[in-house]
């Protein structure tokens, strides 16, 4: 008999590996948080897939305002304090806007590996001191 925690990790890497770009975290939680699947399972299970190599995350930011991409991180360090939005000009402040900003999205582990300096780099967006 498979376990509940295998159960739930077949689910999320059966989504992940479906998927060409990436999915969204809310959308695989959005599609597999039910009755029987509590919000602790999902996120235990995730935190392990990724601690086992297994999928990989890239941290996205959205301006506030106009909801255009400013960057992609491959760590929530490395997003800078301050990012100002080329398209409305909106200054994005990490300790004010994180949580409405960020977008996270799951890669599985060979297209993570092969393309993380690519989707990390990606980044479109201005510092303040750049825009000063």
């Amino acid at each position: 008999m498979i376990s509940r925690r295998d159960q739930i990790s077949s689910i999320i890497l059966e989504k992940v590996q479906t998927s060409k770009n990436g999915i969204l975290v809310d959308v695989i939680e959005r599609d597999i948080i039910s009755d029987n699947i509590s919000y602790d399972d999902f996120y235990s299970v995730l935190i392990d897939l990724f601690k086992n190599g297994e999928i990989g995350f890239i941290f996205e930011i959205r301006c506030p305002n106009c909801g255009d991409v400013l960057g992609s991180f491959c760590s929530i360090k490395d997003i800078p304090e301050k990012i100002q939005c080329y398209t409305c000009n909106r200054l994005f402040i990490k300790s004010l806007d994180l949580e409405d900003a960020l977008r996270v999205y799951v890669y599985d582990k060979k297209f993570f590996r092969k393309y993380r300096k690519r989707m990390c780099g990606h980044v479109r967006f201005r510092t303040v001191s750049d825009a000063l």
